[in-house]
């Protein structure tokens, strides 16, 4: 059985499920940029514009700083990171 991790991730993000757990270290944040690097690799070519669940401007950034660090410590090649989305550059072969 084929499990697609980012779309569970992103399900309970949406869901709401993670709502009432402690506000802090949660995982929301490092679900979000797994998610924001999955839907890069699944779109190559497509601005992924990342957002935090946090609704303010600081989030965003920390947000974006995570997935860049996520991206260099994984060691994936043909990423664009500008100041608000990433973009895969290759074509990849999705399953």
């Amino acid at each position: 059985m084929k499990v697609n991790v980012a779309l569970m991730a992103h399900k309970l993000i949406a869901d709401g499920n993670l709502r009432g757990v402690a506000e802090r270290r949660t995982g929301r944040s490092t679900a979000l940029a797994l998610y924001y690097i999955s839907r890069a690799i699944e779109n190559p070519g497509t601005e992924i514009v990342v957002r935090d669940h946090h609704d303010s401007y600081a989030a965003d950034v920390c947000l974006r700083n995570r997935v860049r660090e996520m991206i260099h410590k994984l060691n994936l090649q043909g990423f664009t990171c500008s100041q608000t989305s990433i973009r895969c550059d290759f074509a990849t072969i999705i399953d």
